[in-house]
């Protein structure tokens, strides 16, 4: 309909043209050549230049009600994200879990229940220290999958190569895996050890 409305707004000359298609947001040729219009193409202008917010998308696994990935807004936190997995189970271990994080394209969310956090903390090697840092020669593919920019098949890839050459000697060792190097490793490189 708007392609009639602009060939009978032509035929009448460019005053029509200006009236009818000034609140669709586009400009005529008319507009554009006339005094004065300068005004509107520099607004117009400053309107395509607004930054379109970005949208991450992140996975939420372990105790909560549905477990899945979710797209979120860049700026979102680990709350939202559980909020949009359904909440968290009654079981769901929450003490070490920072909801007020923000969250990063990539990420995975995963929530212990009582049971598994019981389990990793009466272990010799503990998964996840006290400061909250992935043990990479104990941490399980879960654990791993903590950590940005990994996901579940880095997370397997991690534990088969321990499982074929030993305990990482050091975090950089990380980067013999396939995936992983300077961009990724620079990512986690404070959130991870080796004991």
């Amino acid at each position: 309909m708007m392609k009639h409305i602009k060939k009978l707004a032509i035929c009448f000359g460019g005053i029509a043209v200006t009236l009818l298609l000034q609140g669709c947001g586009e400009q005529s040729y008319f507009e554009s050549a006339s005094p004065g219009t300068e005004e509107v193409a520099e607004t117009q202008t400053q309107e395509a230049a607004e930054p379109v917010p970005e949208e991450i998308v992140v996975q939420v696994a372990g105790c909560v009600n549905n477990p899945g990935v979710f797209t979120l807004s860049q700026d979102a936190r680990v709350y939202e994200a559980i909020a949009c997995a359904g909440g968290l189970l009654e079981n769901a271990y929450q003490q070490d879990l920072n909801q007020a994080a923000k969250l990063e394209d990539g990420q995975m969310i995963y929530v212990y229940s009582m049971e598994e956090h019981s389990l990793s903390a009466s272990g010799s090697d503990s998964a996840v220290d006290a400061d909250g840092r992935v043990n990479l020669n104990a941490a399980s593919e879960a654990d791993l999958m903590t950590l940005p920019g990994i996901g579940a098949s880095k997370a397997k890839l991690i534990v088969e190569y321990r499982t074929e050459h030993g305990n990482f000697a050091s975090p950089e060792d990380i980067k013999q895996i396939p995936g992983i190097k300077d961009g990724v490793y620079n990512r986690i490189k404070d959130s991870i050890i080796t004991k």
